[in-house]
């Protein structure tokens, strides 16, 4: 009887159990995600970077909304018919459900700017940075513009009253933040597909590396689903039940967002994996040692930034006083790592007996 109690189970009338298991799942692999991309880049010597500290930052706020989601269906109802839940519920119900749009517009916006800054680095082309700048502008405007709406959604004092109270109207701004949010997530696939394109290297190479920002369409699918799922919502008289597919949707989209923000910084790790590889001569078999492709040596032990370390795989270009890389780089890039490492497994053994790189340019023009 007790246990019946404690451990809900998934009925027509109830989905919140579904809502929550679905929702820690997935931000367990949230974690692991991240996880692995500061692992890999440990490994390979490589500083954490701010790129990296705003995606730990949005992960933090993807656990709070899963957390405000559990105090949701677990106290709150969600996934209920509204008619069967007491006052006490559904003002739990609306004031989690109000946290849970702030931490939901805070991790969203993040975990792009995570993304951007990694684009900022692979590139000295004047016009993409030009363009990258103006996306983290859109992005921050998007962002900071959602950011005051949700926490002025309903009239002060009680601004989390979104059943009771007097609100705007949640239909066409969710359609305004999907909408902008589809667009943004648009362009983040398109600029890493323009820049890598330009990059000399074997074109199933470059192909496997672009597919690793490509993936992030998946996220624009998460979008679409959420946006019609919350279109049927609209006019719910019982919105504490019809709600429940889409915040199943929004954790979809948040997730993916950190996941395939990740998934550029993994394919070394995965690499290693595979064949057996994550052991202590690792750096030595990534060229992580003395000698690099440009004749020159660091000093023993040292270190160099993940982020100063990106350019040097695009060439001796300079875009007006920008030095896209000195003639005498002494450490492979982001870029060319993932080069390196995009290869077939018997590439790793024979790439093994040599310490000479193979560096990448940016194609001319």
């Amino acid at each position: 009887m007790s246990s019946n109690t404690s451990h809900p189970t998934v009925t027509a009338n109830n989905r919140g159990p579904a809502v929550n298991v679905v929702s820690w799942f997935l931000n367990a692999t949230a974690v692991l995600f991240v996880v692995a991309r500061l692992v890999t880049k440990l490994a390979l010597n490589q500083h954490i970077q701010i790129d990296d500290g705003l995606l730990i930052t949005s992960l933090v706020f993807s656990i709070a909304l899963v957390v405000t989601i559990s105090l949701e269906t677990e106290i709150g109802g969600l996934g209920q018919h509204q008619s069967s839940l007491s006052d006490s519920k559904l003002a739990v119900f609306q004031k989690t459900a109000y946290a849970g749009d702030i931490f939901y517009v805070l991790s969203l916006t993040l975990s792009k700017f995570s993304l951007l800054i990694l684009l900022r680095l692979i590139t000295p082309v004047k016009l993409q940075l030009q363009l990258i700048s103006g996306l983290g502008f859109a992005i921050a405007l998007w962002g900071l513009s959602a950011l005051v709406t949700v926490v002025f959604q309903c009239r002060p004092p009680r601004v989390w009253q979104l059943l009771s109270g007097q609100c705007f109207d949640k239909v066409a701004f969710w359609d305004y933040f999907d909408t902008f949010n589809i667009i943004l997530e648009g362009v983040l696939v398109a600029l890493p597909i323009a820049i890598i394109w330009n990059i000399q290297m074997r074109l199933l190479r470059k192909f496997m590396i672009i597919w690793c920002f490509a993936m992030r369409v998946l996220v624009i699918g998460a979008i679409i689903s959420e946006l019609i799922f919350r279109n049927r919502v609209n006019g719910s008289k019982d919105y504490t039940y019809a709600s429940w597919p889409v915040v199943i949707c929004s954790e979809f989209v948040q997730v993916l967002s950190i996941v395939t923000a990740c998934i550029p910084y993994l394919k070394p790790f995965f690499a290693s994996l595979e064949s057996g590889m994550i052991r202590s001569d690792d750096s030595r078999r990534l060229d992580l040692r003395s000698t690099w492709s440009y004749g020159h040596s660091r000093s023993s032990g040292q270190k160099k930034s993940w982020a100063s370390t990106i350019l040097t795989s695009i060439g001796s270009r300079k875009v007006g006083t920008r030095a896209a890389v000195s003639s005498q780089g002494d450490v492979p890039s982001n870029l060319e790592l993932m080069n390196r490492n995009y290869q077939a497994p018997d590439a790793w053994e024979t790439g093994s007996h040599t310490s000479e790189p193979r560096p990448i340019h940016a194609a001319a023009g």
